[in-house]
């Protein structure tokens, strides 16, 4: 009787641990971040002196074929420092699995010009959610901060001040050191004369 009350535990708990296997599998298909069936392909092109970015998805059919995956709702970033900047609104794909957006010649870049475009979608019904970046040479160079230190501008450092304002400044000290010097002499000899008219007199 005990031998199979534990043969009857032992497989209801087996039972039980590969139910939570298959529920927790399955838990995370559902919220995975990257589908196998999709995916991205970020391309640019300058037209007329437009940049343009296009973002193509695809997917793969139940025949096993690469094809393109319209109506999928997707935007697409400029990568900077604080976060995603969206580069127009969200957009759905044509026919052809692509969307196009215009680039800004406005938006700074590295010490290059570098800028990386993420193309992204999420909870999309049947490809998940997935994204894909790739850098162009699009964004104006900005020079380093400590660049800034290396120059005469009047929030560098002492040494790399403007020369206008370090000679004025230097000027304007030593004309007060000169005043300051000048009186100092003048009470010297005014006490000087006083003593010399009081000996005189006697």
């Amino acid at each position: 009787m005990k031998t199979r009350l534990k043969t009857s535990l032992k497989i209801a708990a087996g039972i039980l641990v590969a139910g939570q296997l298959a529920f927790f599998q399955n838990l995370s298909a559902q919220d995975g971040t990257v589908s196998a069936k999709a995916g991205i392909t970020l391309s640019f092109n300058t037209e007329d002196s437009v940049k343009q970015v296009k973002a193509t998805v695809t997917k793969v059919d139940a025949e096993g074929k690469v094809v393109p995956a319209p109506d999928v709702e997707m935007n697409i970033y400029a990568k900077k420092s604080f976060g995603l900047l969206p580069l127009g609104d969200p957009q759905t794909t044509d026919e052809n699995g692509e969307i196009t957006v215009d680039f800004p010649n406005d938006l700074p870049g590295d010490t290059l010009g570098n800028i990386t475009v993420v193309a992204k979608f999420e909870d999309n019904e049947e490809l998940g959610t997935m994204e894909s970046s790739k850098s162009v040479k699009w964004g104006i160079p900005i020079i380093p901060e400590e660049a800034y230190f290396h120059k005469r501008a009047l929030w560098a450092s002492g040494s790399n001040a403007p020369l206008p304002l370090v000679i004025t400044v230097t000027s304007m000290v030593a004309g007060a050191w000169a005043v300051i010097i000048y009186i100092i002499v003048l009470l010297t000899q005014i006490k000087k004369s006083a003593n010399y008219e009081i000996k005189d007199q006697n």
